[in-house]
């Protein structure tokens, strides 16, 4: 039968049924619980109801009268406080479900509710109810139970059966159920949580009990009458009973009174025991924080808990009924490095007798690691040893040994860190006892201190001695506390300054006991505070000498602080003055009052620097100047606490301005007498720098205008192959001083535009190996006719490829060694080349000779303008080698030097920042060498081809060279003419002369610009300018391109087909590559031996305009041998053709 617990009251009154088999664990929401309460609520909204008394005589709404959770609880709950008893017609019983009772008080039907613990939660997930709505009256909170209520517990049903029922059918059964736990799916299926050990229903008779519910509500009467009637013929039986009996009675009357007694004791033995179980059941259940338990281990060594109480759960997390069935289970939450400890205690323990007292960590079943302390003592039962014994829950302890073992660490390590040591003085015993701290601070090892009184006191500074023994003796009379300070003498002598502080400890008659305090080394602060003092000091010194004093206001007491000096400044007796920033402001002269307050107002409002200068007005009549500045700060609230700043004297200063005042129009006249002779100066030297800049552009023009003629009609001549050899010899003449001309004329322009800033570097990369490699090369060519030996001498760490102005740098190396050789007469050239390595990587080009010497005086003559040490006409050339060379390493960031001993040679030295590259930046140059231009191809338009120039022979080069190719030409000699005749005759392209009377080309080309049609001509400027920005000029006048006097022929074709797509048929329409392998002696047999020896000449002379030349010769023998050897040239590979002409002439007759 299974049964709420006052129905099962009631049903064992009445039938003879047995005690609880089981009780029911209820299952809800997430939560098995095995007991439950009533609650006794009301809404919010009823302010006036907050306790059991304010129920009086209040509409109620209950489940129904036989309901222990939902009225029978509630009424014992107003039994036990002491209440009157709700009145019957105050309450409405609604039935079941409960959640009628909620809705009737919810409904204002009833003011307060009687029901069963959690109806409130589960209607709230149900959103039936609102629990924001709901009040508790008289609320408890029991442990682990998750619901509110008002009453104490119950345990859940039991489940009981008659008395008849075979005792084995019973334990079968009770078996069964409590196995039901473990079978989840079953527990499911009949939406119960399980059962449990029977709870212990005494709370419940009591309740019906003080409540007078059934079946204590009343007592039946029965009358004599009724008796008889009801049972006559068993009283018959009775009586003759009783007369069958009367015989025996007295017989067993003196047994029976010994039986009763005996009875009566055991009874009485019996409930001592059951009351001393149920008493020590409820303390192991009711253990705070452990649980009691009866442990056994038989003699072949099997444990089990024989009982364990229901603190286990809290404890383990794990059942009471767990733990009794697998006893081992409670030992697997051990760790294994703990069980062998537990092993050898027990052993231990087991063979004494002994006390049995361990400290153990489990790990509960939710994770968390819980320490117990286990106190036993076991006891010998037949085969078995019992240990009968307490464990409790010892973590928050542990926690607290930890926190206070960790806190005892720290402290030691702040003690060790700070250099504080504790001490402990006996005076009684006159022992004094040090911790490891104080051994320290005292430089003493430990046994090396007799620990007393007279033994400290000996490692006391002499001189301070007798102040620390009187103020450990003012101590001791409770005059004042022991906090002086102190010097020690360690034992290596060395000297530490020491703060104590103490409590002295008396006894109730106020004699001196203990005391107990700390040393600190102090002697980093003092120190600190003698620097301090000797800073402070110096401070006042330089205040004094420099006259400036320093101040520092306490706004928020109105208090001024001033310095020495301020007071000597303002000559005031500081004994005399109550510093105020009113009592300074009377100070300040009348005038500067107003502009002193502002200022200082001013810093405060925008939190910014207080400057100002001001007087002082003595009463005497003197006046002193004074500069102040200062700074205010703030507090976290933005408000003004403080302001410090500093005054300084500066009379002085200003009457020497004023004296220097004197002087000022004396000096503003004598400044713009001489700004004036400056400004005619530097009109002067602008000028002179214009007319430089025009002379070199006349000098460019005119010296290289002439040389365009020169050199074109020569090569135009020697281009007919009518010429008598005479004829050829004559004209190559012609060519070869024009181009020398041509070269001394670029030195000396080259040098023109470094001085005037117009030289611009134009950075690649390149192989700077196979530079080095074919400069050597060529040079050894000129070495080797004068019996010279030229040796490279080259670094591993020299770089191969690297980013720089390839040309100016090959210029550089050719310089340097052609010099060498042209001044050396025996002996040998040497080329160093390495690295240097500081902060950016540099190369070094060495050149070193065994020339003749230089003297030192004439070593910065080296590189000026036209210098030439040597005299006479022995040595060709402008002077202009070394100039350029050194103009050219300094604009690379570089730095030339020369070392040099008359009569034992010469050594020129270039370092030159460098910047790596590396093969993938190297592009190799395409070589295409076109044949000679015979035509236009078919099909090209007759171009109309207008020449502007004023120079005659320019106008017949030029016009030679568009009419050869089929083109209409019309010459004007200036640009006036060329806008005049531009507007009847629409040319498609202009040769624009950028020199010229009347309209020079820049305003002809701006001018047709602007006219119709004039936006599609194509202007092209022919210039002899050396000037690269002057390029710029002529792109910004609209010139679409530029050729540069003299040029070569082939310089125009392309700029032709630039400019109008004109292609052309060569010579050779197909040429091939250039290749070394095609200087053969057979291709240059058809030289004759005078050029072949003129180019070999050039070839030594480095003279690229000297070599072009020569290679230009050749065109009329052979094509494609001219072809080869121009690029060649063009790529600096002297060598391979002198190298094929030298093997040419060995191997001809």
């Amino acid at each position: 039968m299974l049964t709420n617990p006052s129905h099962y009251v009631l049903l064992s009154h009445k039938f003879n049924l047995t005690q609880p088999l089981a009780t029911l664990i209820n299952r809800e929401a997430n939560y098995s619980l095995s007991s439950f309460g009533g609650i006794i609520f009301t809404t919010q909204d009823h302010t006036d109801i907050n306790s059991l008394a304010d129920i009086k005589n209040r509409k109620i709404a209950a489940v129904f009268e036989d309901s222990l959770g939902g009225y029978q609880a509630q009424l014992y709950l107003f039994k036990a406080e002491g209440l009157d008893l709700p009145n019957l017609k105050d309450i409405v019983f609604t039935g079941m479900p409960q959640d009628k009772v909620v809705e009737e008080v919810l409904a204002g039907r009833a003011e307060v509710g009687f029901i069963r613990s959690g109806i409130l939660e589960h209607m709230a997930e149900e959103d039936k109810v609102d629990l924001n709505r709901v009040k508790i009256i008289h609320a408890m909170n029991s442990p682990g139970y998750p619901y509110r209520h008002s009453t104490i517990l119950y345990p859940e049903w039991p489940l009981v059966s008659v008395s008849n029922i075979d005792p084995q059918l019973k334990r079968d059964l009770v078996s069964t159920l409590l196995s039901m736990n473990n079978n989840r799916e079953l527990i499911d299926k009949l939406t119960i949580g399980g059962f449990d050990l029977p709870a212990n229903y005494s709370p419940v008779y009591e309740l019906l009990h003080a409540i007078h519910a059934p079946p204590y509500d009343r007592i039946d009467r029965i009358t004599l009458l009724d008796f008889l009637k009801q049972y006559s013929w068993q009283i018959i039986v009775f009586g003759v009973i009783v007369l069958a009996l009367l015989v025996t009675t007295v017989r067993i009357k003196i047994l029976n009174i010994k039986l009763k007694n005996e009875k009566v004791s055991t009874f009485h033995l019996l409930q001592i025991v059951k009351s001393n179980e149920e008493q020590l059941r409820s303390i192991g259940n009711n253990l705070p924080n452990g649980y009691i338990f009866q442990y056994t281990i038989s003699t072949d060594g099997e444990r089990e808990f024989k009982f364990i109480s229901a603190g286990v759960e809290k404890a383990h997390g794990l059942k009471a009924e767990q733990v009794l069935k697998h006893s081992a289970l409670l030992l697997t939450q051990l760790d294994p490095q703990y069980k062998v400890l537990l092993e050898e205690a027990e052993a231990d323990s087991a063979r004494r007798l002994s006390d049995f007292s361990i400290e153990l960590p489990f790990l509960h079943a939710n994770g968390t690691n819980r320490w117990f302390q286990i106190n036993s003592r076991p006891r010998l039962v037949n085969d078995l040893t019992v240990w009968d014994g307490v464990a409790i829950d010892i973590t928050e302890r542990k926690l607290a040994d930890e926190a206070l073992s960790l806190s005892s660490e720290r402290l030691q390590l702040a003690t060790r860190v700070a250099k504080i040591g504790i001490w402990d003085w006996d005076i009684v015993k006159n022992e004094l006892v040090w911790d490891d701290s104080m051994y320290q601070l005292y430089g003493i090892q430990r046994g090396g201190f007799s620990g007393d009184y007279d033994a400290w006191i000996r490692t006391i500074h002499p001189e301070d001695k007798a102040y620390i023994d009187g103020e450990i003796q003012a101590a001791l009379r409770g005059e004042r506390e022991y906090s002086p300070e102190f010097r020690i003498i360690h034992p290596d002598g060395s000297c530490r300054y020491i703060k104590a502080d103490s409590q002295t400890i008396q006894n109730s008659e106020g004699k001196p006991l203990r005391m107990i305090g700390t040393n600190m080394d102090i002697t980093e602060r003092k120190r600190i505070q003698e620097a301090m003092q000797r800073s402070q000091s110096a401070l006042e010194e330089a205040q004094r000498i420099g006259h400036i004093g320093s101040w520092d206001v306490d706004m928020i007491n109105d208090v001024l602080i001033w310095s020495d000096e301020i007071f000597r400044i303002w000559e005031i007796d500081k004994t005399q003055f109550e510093a105020t920033f009113a009592a300074f402001l009377a100070t300040v002269h009348p005038e500067d009052r107003d502009k002193v307050t502002l200022a200082y107002n001013q810093a405060i409002i925008d939190k910014s620097l207080y400057q100002v200068e001001h007087r002082l007005l003595f009463p005497d009549g003197r006046v002193k100047h004074i500069h102040e500045r200062g700074e205010p700060y703030f507090d976290e609230d933005g408000r003004p606490v403080r302001f410090i700043g500093t005054s300084l004297d500066i009379t002085e200063r200003k009457q020497a301005e004023a004296e220097l005042l004197s002087y000022k129009d004396r000096l503003e006249d004598t400044v713009r007498q001489r700004t004036s002779e400056l400004l005619l100066a530097r009109d002067a030297a602008e000028a002179a720098n214009k007319a430089k800049s025009i002379f070199l552009a006349n000098m460019s023009h005119e010296l290289r205008t002439p040389m365009n003629a020169i050199l074109g009609f020569s090569n135009i001549m020697r281009r007919d192959p009518h010429l008598t050899e005479h004829q050829r010899e004559n004209l190559d003449i012609v060519n070869r001083s024009g181009e020398h001309l041509l070269t001394l004329i670029n030195d000396v322009l080259e040098v023109a535009k470094i001085e005037a800033g117009r030289l611009q570097l134009e950075t690649t990369a390149f192989d700077l190996g196979g530079l080095v490699r074919e400069v050597t090369e060529m040079m050894q060519l000129r070495a080797r006719e004068k019996g010279l030996s030229l040796t490279l001498d080259q670094s591993s760490e020299f770089p191969r490829y690297i980013k720089a102005d390839e040309a100016r740098i090959r210029q550089i190396i050719i310089n340097l060694i052609n010099n060498a050789v042209k001044f050396t007469e025996q002996g040998g050239v040497t080329l160093r080349l390495g690295v240097k390595n500081n902060a950016r990587q540099h190369i070094l080009i060495e050149v070193e000779d065994t020339g003749p010497g230089i003297a030192p005086e004439d070593h910065q003559r080296l590189f000026e303008p036209f210098v030439q040490l040597t005299e006479g006409g022995g040595q060709r050339g402008t002077g202009l080698g070394l100039t350029i060379t050194r103009q050219f390493v300094r604009m690379m960031g570089g730095s030339i030097a020369v070392e040099s001993t008359p009569g034992k040679g010469s050594l020129f030295r270039v370092d030159l920042p460098l910047e790596l590259a590396s093969p993938a930046d190297i592009h190799g140059p395409e070589i295409r060498t076109p044949g000679e231009v015979v035509s236009p191809i078919p099909g090209t338009p007759r171009y109309r081809i207008m020449i502007v120039e004023d120079q005659r022979e320019n106008q017949l080069l030029l016009s030679r060279l568009m009419t050869d190719l089929g083109f209409v030409v019309k010459i004007v000699e200036n640009g006036r003419q060329c806008l005049d005749v531009f507007q009847e005759w629409r040319p498609d392209l202009i040769w624009m002369d950028r020199r010229m009377p009347i309209m020079d080309g820049i305003e002809a080309t701006k001018r047709l610009r602007q006219l119709q049609d004039g936006q599609t001509v194509k202007i092209v400027a022919v210039t002899a300018s050396a000037f690269k920005e002057q390029q710029q000029e002529m792109q910004d006048a609209g010139m679409d391109d530029f050729v540069r006097k003299p040029y070569r022929f082939n310089e125009i074709y392309e700029c032709l087909t630039r400019q109008l797509g004109v292609q052309y048929i060569y010579t050779d329409s197909q040429p091939t590559e250039p290749d070394t392998l095609q200087l053969t002696t057979e291709r240059l047999s058809v030289l004759p031996q005078e050029l072949r020896n003129e180019l070999i000449q050039a070839l030594k002379s480095l003279e690229q305009e000297h070599i072009n030349t020569v290679i230009e010769q050749v065109l009329p023998y052979d094509l494609v041998l001219y072809k080869n050897l121009s690029k060649l040239a063009e790529n600096f590979d002297y060598p391979s053709i002198l190298n094929a002409l030298q093997a040419t002439t060995l191997q001809l007759p």
